[in-house]
């Protein structure tokens, strides 16, 4: 999916990227979903509700 975006000329922003940051993985991950156009994903929430 990251190489088909970028083909698309999408910029991509992928954990594997993220250097050292102060704050929490999930505070960190939240700020970063929120500044984005697009994400394509789930999120934690998503994952504990079965439903």
């Amino acid at each position: 999916m990251i190489h088909v975006c970028q083909r698309l000329g999408i910029d991509v922003i992928a954990m594997e990227e993220f250097g050292p940051d102060p704050r929490e993985a999930a505070p960190l991950c939240r700020a970063k979903i929120e500044e984005a156009d697009l994400f394509l994903g789930r999120l934690l929430e998503d994952l504990a509700d079965p439903a």
